[in-house]
């Protein structure tokens, strides 16, 4: 089945927002730095609040689900461009990723509360949580595009 397909049967509205465009190396090698860049960043962050630490945190898992939609050489191109690629994780990585994309699209809506609307809204065992669940994450999508693309890794 296409994304387009796959992205039309959760909601037509979507696969509008997708558009083929080819990636390159230097490209997901920009994106697994950013990861491990967050990663570390929000493990290491004491001096900051923990809405922010969560923020970290979710910049890291969402840009884990853009590498294998920029390895496919596709791109989400608006609209909701966080749901749309935190849905896309289970086409790529496979069913069993479904449920990680439910949680994930839970931190997204907690981490939109705590950026636009309110203050607090997050705990030290959710920002570990998050920090945890990005490592596996990262782990299995560098098992997924060493099988899938390997001319993109180093």
């Amino acid at each position: 089945m296409s994304l387009k397909k796959y992205l039309a049967e959760k909601d037509s509205r979507l696969q509008v927002l997708i558009k083929e465009e080819k990636t390159s190396k230097k490209e997901i090698d920009d994106l697994f730095a950013i990861v491990h860049r967050d990663i570390k960043s929000s493990e290491e962050a004491s001096n900051l609040n923990l809405d922010w630490q969560f923020g970290i945190a979710y910049n890291a898992a969402l840009k884990l689900c853009v590498i294998p939609i920029r390895a496919s050489g596709v791109r989400v191109t608006g609209g909701p461009h966080h749901y749309i690629s935190i849905l896309c994780l289970p086409y790529y990585l496979g069913d069993k990723f479904e449920k990680d994309a439910i949680y994930l699209n839970r931190c997204r809506r907690v981490r939109n509360r705590v950026e636009y609307h309110s203050v607090g809204g997050v705990s030290e065992s959710d920002v570990k949580e998050l920090i945890e669940f990005c490592k596996e994450l990262l782990d299995s999508v560098n098992e997924w595009i060493y099988a899938n693309h390997t001319e993109l890794m180093k």
